[in-house]
């Protein structure tokens, strides 16, 4: 997958809540985990986080739209289960190609989240949709995070469209 990546047993990412509320009908939802590194340590070198959905979309464009203003949402809400705290930076920017809306925003993650030794984390978070397949994914350079480096939207825009590509099955 990816270039190296492999699917994490044991780590799971959010469900893509409310999905029929993001504009998808008949949704069927769909998450995993992957990582790039070592058996010791399989999210060493990088992370791809992705949970999305499938099913009959209308305007791929709302339901984008809809997934970041409910990222936002509970971005304001507070901590999240694991006490880490998410702040969306800037809007989301449009990357879309391939006949799909996809939009890309830099977030900054704090507390357990964040790599270790590190306070706070910038990561990219992208969200795509099309007629059928809608999915938020993050993506990180685990150590780029560690240095204290912020995400590159166009390098996460360009990993989303390889996932895109690799997980969508023709129906």
């Amino acid at each position: 997958m990816l270039g190296g990546y492999e699917q994490v047993d044991g780590i799971t990412s959010a469900g893509l809540d409310g999905a029929g509320g993001f504009g998808v009908r008949g949704a069927k939802k769909v998450q995993a985990v992957y990582g790039s590194g070592t058996e010791a340590k399989p999210l060493g070198a990088g992370l791809i986080q992705f949970t999305g959905a499938y099913g009959t979309i209308g305007d791929p464009e709302k339901t984008v739209d809809a997934m970041f203003a409910d990222l936002a949402a509970k971005a304001r809400k507070g901590p999240g289960k694991g006490g880490e705290r998410s702040t969306m930076l800037g809007r989301p920017q449009d990357f879309g190609s391939d006949g799909a809306v996809l939009k890309c925003q830099e977030a900054r993650v704090e507390g357990s989240s964040a790599p270790a030794g590190r306070k706070e984390a910038r990561t990219a978070l992208c969200a795509w949709a099309d007629g059928s397949t809608a999915a938020i994914v993050l993506s990180m350079d685990t150590r780029e995070a560690e240095a204290g480096r912020a995400a590159s939207l166009e390098e996460a825009a360009a990993t989303t469209r390889k996932l895109r590509q690799e997980v969508r099955v023709k129906r």
